[in-house]
C-alpha cells in the first residue's frame, strides 16, 4: 500500500514539475530578446541561420528585414521576438533539435568580422 501511495506521489510531482516547463515556455515566447554570439547557417532552408549565446543556449534565426546572410561568420548582437518552431508541409518540426528557441530578428549590430577572439 505504501509503494502504491509513494508511486502516485512520485508521478504527481513529476507531472507538476513537466507542467510548469511547459507554462515558462509559454511565457517567453513574443518576448523580446538580445543575443551575442557568432552568427552560423542552420539547416538546409534558405533563410535560417543560428547564434549560441554566452549563456550557452542556442537560438534559430530568422528574419524579413535584417539580411542575416551578410553576416554570416561574424560575431553579432542580434534583437526580436521569441517566436514558437514554424512548422509547415516543407518545413516540419525539427526532432531532437538542441535550439532553445527561436527568434525573429528585427536589429543586427556587428561586432566583429570574426568569431575568434
Amino acid at each position: 500500500m505504501k509503494s502504491v501511495i509513494l508511486t502516485s506521489l512520485l508521478a504527481l510531482v513529476a507531472a507538476f514539475g513537466l507542467g510548469q516547463n511547459a507554462v515558462g515556455a509559454d511565457k517567453d515566447k513574443n518576448k523580446t530578446v538580445t543575443v551575442t554570439g557568432c552568427l552560423e547557417k542552420n539547416g538546409d532552408q534558405a533563410g535560417e541561420y543560428s547564434i549560441v549565446g554566452s549563456d550557452g543556449k542556442k537560438y534559430g534565426l530568422r528574419s524579413k528585414n535584417v539580411k542575416l546572410e551578410n553576416h554570416l561568420t561574424h560575431k553579432v548582437t542580434v534583437t526580436g521576438k521569441m517566436k514558437e518552431e514554424e512548422q509547415s508541409a516543407d518545413r516540419p518540426a525539427k526532432t531532437g533539435s538542441t535550439e532553445y528557441a527561436d527568434i525573429d530578428v528585427t536589429n543586427l549590430k556587428m561586432i566583429s568580422t570574426s568569431c575568434t577572439p
